[in-house]
C-alpha cells in the first residue's frame, strides 16, 4: 500500500515529473505520436480530437469573454483565430501531456498552482511562442479577477480536457500501447 502523500510532497513530485517529462513539442515529436494511431478507431480518436479541441476554444472564449482591456481582447481574438487554423490533431498532441501532467492540480482547483508557476519551459520557442506567453499571462492576472462561479467553469473546462485525454489513453492501452 502506498502512503498519501502531503499536498507539498504532491505538488514537488508534479513539478519533478513536469520538468522531466513535459516539454515543447518538435514536429517530428508530432508525427511519432500519430504514427500510432493507425492501430485507433479512426471514430473514437475524432471524437477525442473533436472535443478536445472544442473545449480548448471554450477555455479562449471564456477568457475573452472576461478580458476587459481592448488590447487583451483584440490578442485573445487572434489566438482564438490562429487557434482554428491549427489541425485537431497538432492542439491534441502538443497539449494533452501539459493537461494529464497537472490533472490532480485541476480536479483541486490548485489555483496557486497555476497562478504562480514559471511556464517558459513548457513552451516552445519558435514563431508561436509570444502568442502563447500573451495568453498565458492573460489568463494568469484575470483569473483570479473573476467571480467563484466564472473560476469553476474554467476549473470545469479543465476537467473535461483531463476526461478526453484519459479517454485517449484508454484507447492506446486498448491497442496494446504501453503508457508512462
Amino acid at each position: 500500500m502506498s502512503e498519501k502523500k502531503t499536498s507539498k510532497s504532491n505538488s514537488s513530485d508534479i513539478e519533478e515529473e513536469i520538468n522531466k517529462n513535459v516539454r515543447p513539442l518538435t514536429d517530428d515529436d508530432v508525427d511519432e505520436e500519430k504514427k500510432m494511431w493507425i492501430k485507433l478507431n479512426p471514430k473514437e480518436l475524432d471524437e477525442v480530437l473533436n472535443n478536445f479541441s472544442n473545449y480548448l476554444n471554450k477555455l479562449l472564449n471564456m477568457a475573452k469573454q472576461q478580458a476587459k482591456e481592448e488590447d487583451d481582447i483584440v490578442e485573445l481574438d487572434r489566438v482564438r483565430r490562429i487557434m482554428n487554423l491549427i489541425n485537431n490533431d497538432e492542439k491534441f498532441v502538443r497539449v494533452k501531456d501539459k493537461v494529464w501532467t497537472v490533472r490532480e492540480k485541476i480536479f483541486n482547483k490548485d489555483t496557486d498552482f497555476f497562478l504562480k508557476r514559471d511556464y517558459s519551459g513548457l513552451i516552445k520557442k519558435d514563431k508561436k511562442q509570444k502568442m502563447i506567453e500573451t495568453i498565458v499571462c492573460i489568463v494568469k492576472t484575470k483569473f483570479i479577477e473573476l467571480p467563484k462561479d466564472h473560476q469553476d467553469q474554467f476549473w470545469d473546462i479543465g476537467k473535461n480536457l483531463v476526461f478526453w485525454v484519459a479517454k485517449y489513453r484508454k484507447l492506446l492501452e486498448n491497442a496494446g500501447y504501453e503508457l508512462h
